[in-house]
């Protein structure tokens, strides 16, 4: 019962994705996998409290084909998962390049979480750390980036 209010609780968490600085790159190694590729780029701030603290968590991608993000609201292509208790929500982006296009693209994406919760409540503070996958539209993963790990303390 308890992870599943917890289960709960996450998926009413207001998760909101945005994309910047997007553009198309030439890459002097040759051309770029049209598999996603993706590197945690910063996790801020280092400690929270539960229930209160926002974490930010900004992630690069890189797409050899620009086929990131879905046109659907309703299709979920980025995936954030509380490792502490593996549990893995989808979130939406919209398409970062023009749908037909097929232009190598790179950028980045924020993940603000309003908030997270203690996975046990005994504990006056506990680590956790959060992990992100990437799904383009041809079904292709990109590799799993995991942030350092966060404190997470008790109010």
């Amino acid at each position: 019962m308890r992870l599943f209010l917890i289960a709960i609780l996450i998926l009413m968490l207001g998760v909101s994705c945005t994309r910047s600085k997007e553009e198309v790159i030439a890459n002097p190694d040759g051309p770029l996998s049209d598999t996603p590729r993706i590197e945690l780029s910063k996790i801020a701030p280092k400690s929270v409290i539960a229930l209160q603290d926002s974490i930010v968590i900004t992630i690069f991608y890189q797409d050899g084909n620009g086929d990131i993000g879905f046109p659907e609201a309703d299709s979920f292509s980025l995936f954030l998962t509380d490792n502490r208790l593996n549990l893995t929500q989808g979130y939406y982006v919209k398409p970062v390049a023009p749908l037909n296009a097929d232009i190598a693209v790179q950028g980045y994406l924020k993940i603000v979480l309003p908030y997270t919760f203690m996975s046990d409540s005994s504990l006056t503070s506990e680590m956790g750390t959060f992990s992100v996958r990437l799904k383009d539209r041809a079904q292709l993963w990109s590799n799993v980036a995991t942030s350092e790990p966060i404190e997470i303390k008790r109010n």
